[in-house]
C-alpha cells in the first residue's frame, strides 16, 4: 500500500507538473497569438517606405501618385501596403505575394499588361526582374 502511495503522489506530481506546462505553453501562445493580431492590426507601411530604392515616386499631385517600380530578381520586399491602383507591367515578369495572414499567391504579368487593383498589403518575392507603372488614385483610398 506504501509503495501504491508513492506511485500514485508521483503520478499526481508529474500530471500537475505537465498541466502545468500546458497552462504555461497556452498562455505563452495566447500572448504570442495577441501581440501577432496587435501588430497585424496596425497598417502596413507605405511601399515607398519599405522599398525606396525599387520604388521611385516619378509624378504626384492631389489626385494620384505615379510610381516608377524596378525589382531585380530575387529581392524580398517586407509587409507593405499599396492603395487602389492602375498597374502597367512594362515587362512580363513572377512574383510570389505573401497575404497578412501567410497565404501565398503566385503573380504573373505580361508586357503591356494593365490592370487595376483594390490596394492590398502583402510581402512580395521577386521570383523574375520586374519593370511597372503604378498610378495610384487618391480619391479611391
Amino acid at each position: 500500500v506504501g509503495s501504491e502511495t508513492i506511485a500514485a503522489t508521483k503520478a499526481r506530481r508529474l500530471e500537475n507538473l505537465a498541466l502545468g506546462s500546458t497552462v504555461q505553453m497556452t498562455r505563452e501562445l495566447s500572448l504570442r497569438s495577441s501581440t501577432q493580431r496587435e501588430q497585424r492590426a496596425a497598417p502596413a507601411p507605405d511601399s515607398t517606405v519599405v522599398d525606396p530604392e525599387g520604388h521611385r515616386v516619378a509624378f504626384e499631385n492631389d489626385h494620384v501618385r505615379v510610381l516608377e517600380i524596378h525589382q531585380p530578381a530575387g529581392r524580398q520586399l517586407a509587409m507593405h501596403s499599396h492603395p487602389p491602383r492602375v498597374i502597367v507591367a512594362i515587362n512580363g515578369y513572377e512574383l510570389e505575394s505573401t497575404s497578412p495572414d501567410g497565404t501565398v499567391t503566385v503573380v504573373t504579368r505580361s508586357p503591356g499588361e494593365t490592370i487595376w487593383s483594390n490596394g492590398e498589403e502583402h510581402a512580395a518575392l521577386i521570383v523574375t526582374e520586374a519593370h511597372t507603372i503604378e498610378v495610384e488614385i487618391k480619391s479611391a483610398r
